[in-house]
Parts: structure tokens; C-alpha cells; sequence
């Protein structure tokens, strides 16, 4: 009756809204005819259904009584949004007898119960509370209003010294390069073992929950224990080696240390989880949780490869994929920056210039087209044990992707005893260096 409204309606109802399978079918085929810019009528649409082996079951009878049934084509948004309503009600009775279902099993984790309840309830919030697109005069009121924001942001003496419209890393180079972590952002960072990506990552985390703001931070580690983790923290705060934490060959004067630290970390919010479940869905409603819970700020993941997309498949590069596009949507649902490690694949160690490259990232192309920012880190000592001691210490972060801004490279000084990154003063740098 009128082709141009299924665009009102497809953005509120889809074919699955439709309680009858017919509808649903007859629904597919208006839309598939759509997308190929084909006229939609009773002909045009069962002839569609014939080619989809599905008329048979419909009848073409019916497809033509529901063309002569409908009161007027100007109420079709309406309409839709009666079937997606009543659609919505089905799966809150769906969801509410599987959690019942789950809450009466007599042998059942009750955890993995709560978690697989919190994620159909969830679901569906997100499903009623779908976005669509507005106007850029709606828009412009919050840029003006964000744009205040931040230029009151400089002249407010609680941000001293931090004219970044981000929240700091710590690492004053990589913040005046990105203006800081911003929300939403997918940040990728990538190294081959011993590069000291989990020093990195855990600093930054360190660095935004006991700065000066104190932002909430969620560390996520797949391959140490929080004791672990903490270990490193200690040593990296205290200047205790690395050695000394784990063999507990502490003097008096370390014991000083750790006390001083305790009393001066004991009420930073850095959330540390070390569970051995590694699957993305568990993770997002972790996080979940501790937005609602801390108002996390920061997110930090160690690393990509560890993590499982919760679906059994022989494929892992499409499964990578998965978890990366789930990673960048947890940025966008959190409006949070989050921080991935990654490994780099083994190709690297066959080239002459081993500094890395966007198409080193392995298993998956799509972390490069996902992340918003990635950066590597290459120690040039690593491979060149007799060069200048100068520079055996240097670190150099690669950003290679920038989504925002500039692309560059930041020199940090890499204390490997002490697990911790630091910022670099000004000093001469090596030929191979400026590559």
C-alpha cells in the first residue's frame, strides 16, 4: 500500500517481533525486496515466497487478505510498535519461566544461575532500549555543553597541570600524543612475549586509579593471580625487585616499604578479578556490575587471546573477530575507555626491522578495523643485547593507529626489576631509533 513506511517500521519492529511464522516470512520478503530497491506488492512479494520455497505453506490467498485487511497505511508505525510491544512481553514470560527453570535445578551453580539470569534481563533492557538516530541540532547542545566542560575543566584547580580532555595514563608523552583516554575508545596494545605489555598495562591501570582523580579501574587478568598482579603493583610503587617479592627476601627498610604502601593503597579503586572464566559475555556483565556498583571509569583486559567468545567453533580467527567487535560494543554500552592486550604473531622475528605493524596483529585482521587506537611496544635490547647502554632500558611505544588524532612514537624508559614504565627525559636518540 505504501513501500516508503517500512522504513518507520523496520526501525522499531523486526521480523522476529512477529508471533506467526508466516508473518515472519511474509516480513522477510518485504524486506529483502526493499534492500534490492524492488517494487513491493502482492505479486513482487509472493513470488519472493516462491523463490524461498515458503508460498506453498502461506498461501497466496492469504498474502493478498492481509493487503485488504489493513485499515490505512499511515498507521503502520503504530502498528509496529503494538507487535513489538507484545513481542517484548513474550520474551519477559520467556525469560522469567528459563530463570525459574534455572533457580529450581537442585545440582546447578547458583553463580552461573545469576549470571544467566543477568544477561537475559539485560538483553532484553537492551532490546527496549534500542537507539536510533538523531539530528545534528539535537546534538549540538551537548558538544557546547561538553566543550564548556572542559575549558572550565582548565581553570579548576583539582586538574592543576592536566589540560587533557581525556583521563591521564600517567605517561605524559602518550597523553599530550592521544589527550588522554577517552570514553567509549577501544585501545589495543601489542607485543611479542617480554616486551613488557602487562607492566604497561597494569602501570596505566595504577597510574588512573591512585592519580590524583582516582577514577575507578577494572583490571582483568587471564593469566596471573590477583596476589600476582599485586606483587608487581608492590614492586613497581616501592622500588622492591621483582626477585626479593617472589623469593620473600625482604630487609627491614622493604617492610617499611609495604606498610607505607598499604596504608596509602588502601582505599584506591582498582578492582582486580582473576577468574578462570575467560569467556567475553562473563566479563561484560562483570563489568556491568562494577559500572553500576564503582562507576568504573577504566577497563584493562590481559590479554585477547586468552578470552573465549563463549560459542564452539573450529574457526578461531572468526571467533578473535567476535571478540574484539564485542570488546569495542562493551566500550560504546560502558561509554568506558578499555584497555586490550594482544599477542603479535611470529612473523615478526623473521624481519630485519622487527619494530611491529598493524598486520603483525594475530589471528584477526578485524582488531585492527575494531580498535580505535593500537599500539605496539618494541625494546630494541630485546634483540640487540650490545647496543649502547645508553639506550638498553628504552622502550618505544608504536601508535599506529589513531581513530581521533596523529599517529607517533613515544619514548619510555622500561624498569624490567621493577615491572614499571616510566616517563623518559629528553635525550639523544640511536639512528635505528627514528625508523
Amino acid at each position: 500500500m505504501d513501500p516508503d513506511c517500512l522504513f518507520d517500521v523496520t526501525e522499531i519492529c523486526h521480523a522476529d517481533d512477529f508471533f506467526r511464522q508466516e508473518h515472519r516470512d511474509i516480513f522477510e520478503a518485504v524486506e529483502s525486496l526493499s534492500v534490492r530497491l524492488l517494487p513491493i506488492d502482492i505479486l513482487t512479494v509472493t513470488e519472493q515466497l516462491q523463490s524461498t520455497g515458503k508460498l506453498d505453506k502461506i498461501g497466496p490467498e492469504y498474502v493478498a487478505a492481509l493487503a485488504t485487511d489493513v485499515p490505512q497505511a499511515s498507521n503502520a508505525a503504530d502498528y509496529a510498535r503494538i507487535v513489538a510491544d507484545k513481542a517484548m512481553q513474550r520474551r519477559m514470560i520467556q525469560a522469567s519461566e528459563e530463570i525459574a527453570r534455572l533457580a529450581y535445578q537442585p545440582d546447578g551453580s547458583v553463580d552461573m544461575a545469576l549470571d544467566e539470569a543477568e544477561k537475559r534481563i539485560f538483553d532484553l533492557v537492551q532490546r527496549g532500549n534500542s537507539k536510533t538516530y538523531r539530528g545534528i541540532g539535537a546534538i549540538l547542545p551537548e558538544v557546547y555543553d561538553d566543550l564548556s566542560t572542559l575549558s572550565a575543566k582548565l581553570n579548576d584547580p583539582k586538574f592543576a597541570g592536566n589540560r587533557l580532555s581525556g583521563i591521564p595514563s600517567g605517561f605524559t608523552m602518550l597523553d599530550d600524543l592521544l589527550s588522554g583516554l577517552h570514553d567509549s575508545d577501544f585501545i589495543m596494545i601489542a607485543a611479542r612475549p617480554g616486551m613488557g605489555k602487562t607492566a604497561l598495562m597494569l602501570n596505566i591501570a595504577v597510574n588512573v586509579a591512585a592519580g590524583k582523580t582516582r577514577y575507578p579501574v577494572a583490571v582483568f587478568n587471564l593469566e596471573m593471580s590477583a596476589a600476582q598482579l599485586v606483587k608487581r603493583i608492590v614492586s613497581s610503587e616501592t622500588g622492591i625487585s621483582g626477585h626479593k617479592m617472589l623469593s620473600g627476601d625482604l630487609e627491614r627498610n622493604d617492610w617499611t616499604l609495604i606498610k607505607n604502601m598499604v596504608k596509602e593503597f588502601r582505599d584506591v579503586p582498582l578492582y582486580i578479578d582473576d577468574s578462570s572464566d575467560v569467556s567475553i559475555s562473563s566479563i561484560r556483565a562483570k563489568c556491568r556490575k562494577l559500572k553500576l556498583e564503582k562507576d568504573i571509569r577504566l577497563i584493562v583486559i590481559d590479554y585477547l587471546q586468552l578470552l573465549s567468545s563463549g560459542v564452539k567453533t573450529d574457526n578461531r580467527v572468526n571467533e578473535v573477530g567476535e571478540i574484539s567487535r564485542a570488546l569495542k560494543l562493551m566500550a560504546k554500552e560502558l561509554n568506558v575507555p578499555v584497555i586490550v592486550g594482544s599477542q603479535l604473531s611470529r612473523k615478526v622475528e623473521g624481519r630485519d626491522n622487527k619494530r611491529p605493524q598493524l598486520s603483525d596483529l594475530r589471528e584477526s585482521g578485524s582488531i585492527e578495523q575494531d580498535a580505535d587506537i593500537v599500539m605496539f611496544i618494541y625494546r630494541d635490547s630485546v634483540y640487540h643485547k650490545n647496543e649502547d647502554s645508553r639506550f638498553k632500558d628504552v622502550a618505544e611505544l608504536l601508535i599506529e593507529k589513531h581513530r581521533h588524532g596523529a599517529t607517533g612514537k613515544v619514548n619510555l624508559l622500561f624498569d624490567g626489576e621493577h615491572f614499571k614504565f616510566k616517563n623518559l627525559d629528553p635525550r639523544p636518540e640511536p639512528a635505528d631509533f627514528k625508523k
